[in-house]
């Protein structure tokens, strides 16, 4: 598989944050139910299972999984959070999630499965931002200063994440193989045993592929496709979404800022 930019896709199958936000789709039910969204809860436990925030606002503690292994084999404990938190910092890194973590003023390890961040100043969103926007790789797996690994030679092109599928085959610019996580914390997931993605820039070969059954799940569909896709989809089961994989296919992702280049579909050894 190569994408235009594989290094954010390969972000949302490989990698988890301290914390998962609930998407829109669901928000949007929850306010047609009529009920207040005031009980919605936004953002919910992923690596953290719980936290707690200062009534000043300033300190964020979190308690994290103890039963989270990283692909590399690695446990997963407060030092990568650690490391995680300067290295988005770091400025050969340039990460462009930097600026959402600048108002840190410290960050301190308590225990093996507790860490705690102390800001300069309140930020409403801060926990919001522990999302994907702190993507979490084992501390060992890539140095403070690399952005990523530039060669497959040099061993897997992603550092150790704890998603639940790791990357098995990489050609930039054109497709990304993935293979399931055999040791995912949750039990039963992922479905699949693993998932190709494709570009594929023309959208009348997006949609083919898609009725023909060579791919699975596509983006950025045309609106002269919008209503035979749907019925598409109630019809044989096909998957077509512009903002989202559908829980059906991939229960643990949402890809809300999915490229409208990109197509998914499970490898041919796999059976549907």
């Amino acid at each position: 598989m190569a994408l235009t930019r594989p290094v954010l896709w390969a972000w949302s199958f490989c990698y988890d944050g301290l914390v998962d936000l609930v998407p829109s789709i669901v928000i949007e039910d929850y306010l047609k139910s009529g009920k207040p969204l005031d009980d919605m809860p936004v953002v919910v436990p992923n690596l953290a299972e719980s936290w707690e925030v200062s009534k000043d606002g300033l300190d964020y503690t979190f308690h994290l999984r103890k039963d989270v292994t990283f692909h590399n084999g690695k446990d997963f404990k407060a030092e990568d959070v650690d490391f995680c938190l300067k290295r988005v910092l770091s400025k050969p890194v340039a990460s462009s999630s930097a600026t959402k973590f600048q108002s840190m003023k410290e960050v301190k390890v308590l225990d093996d499965h507790t860490i705690r961040i102390t800001l300069k100043n309140p930020l409403a969103p801060f926990l919001a931002f522990c999302n994907m926007n702190l993507s979490i790789i084992a501390k060992d797996s890539l140095p403070m200063d690399k952005l990523m690994r530039t060669a497959p030679k040099d061993g897997p092109p992603l550092p150790a994440g704890t998603g639940p599928f790791i990357p098995s085959v990489w050609k930039p610019g054109r497709e990304i193989n993935f293979t399931k996580f055999k040791d995912f914390r949750e039990p039963g997931l992922p479905y699949l045993d693993g998932v190709n993605l494709l570009r594929v820039m023309e959208t009348t070969v997006r949609y083919t592929g898609l009725r023909t059954g060579e791919l699975d799940w596509i983006t950025g569909v045309g609106r002269k496709y919008w209503l035979t896709s749907w019925r598409a989809r109630s019809r044989n089961g096909t998957c077509i979404s512009k903002k989202k994989i559908t829980p059906s296919m991939f229960p643990t992702w949402d890809l809300s800022s999915a490229s409208p280049s990109i197509c998914a579909r499970r490898p041919s050894t796999i059976s549907a």
